[in-house]
């Protein structure tokens, strides 16, 4: 079962990992953090991750890209200090789209460690609720109400009304 058919199916804050839980939410983060949307691939969600992964590489190389232009538009020394410019506004523009890229990066990274936490979540507990091993605690509290039999009283009747709250819980 895909996620997207699925998502609106659970709320992750109800998750209790189970034993038989085929995805491991914290492995699958920590994944997707350093390799963005490898743990998507992996749980089948191939669409997802190669966005994840495709966003990696484009901000990757407009990275790299950056530092090219950083290092063409500076005069070095032989120690690699920078003693001038051949192109100051290019050197001071390529640091601003270095510096946004690598904070971009950085989001992404972020984002596809939190999705990929999340599916692997809606996809255990799917697993869960299709294997029917769900972790769950059912508690109900009913008025309770009804007629007990009692010592014979003078009117005659044997039975005396009763009430009160009936407790149930189902684990």
């Amino acid at each position: 079962m895909k996620y997207k058919q699925v998502k609106d199916m659970y709320d992750t804050k109800m998750y209790v990992p189970q034993s038989i839980d085929p995805y491991n939410k914290t492995i699958a983060s920590v994944v997707s953090f350093f390799a963005p949307g490898v743990s998507q691939m992996c749980m089948g969600e191939f669409g997802r991750g190669v966005a994840f992964f495709a966003g990696e590489v484009v901000l990757l190389e407009i990275v790299k890209s950056s530092a090219e232009t950083f290092s063409k538009s500076v005069i070095t020394d032989e120690t690699g200090k920078v003693t001038g410019y051949n192109d100051e506004q290019a050197a001071k523009t390529s640091v601003g789209i270095f510096i946004g890229g690598l904070v971009a990066d950085l989001a992404l990274c972020i984002w596809s460690s939190c999705d990929a936490a999340k599916v692997a979540k809606v996809k255990n507990m799917y697993y869960q609720d299709l294997y029917g091993h769900r972790a769950s605690l059912d508690v109900n509290v009913e008025p309770y109400f009804a007629l007990t039999p009692s010592a014979a009283t003078a009117s005659g009747s044997t039975f005396k009304p009763t009430a009160g709250m009936t407790l149930k819980m189902n684990f």
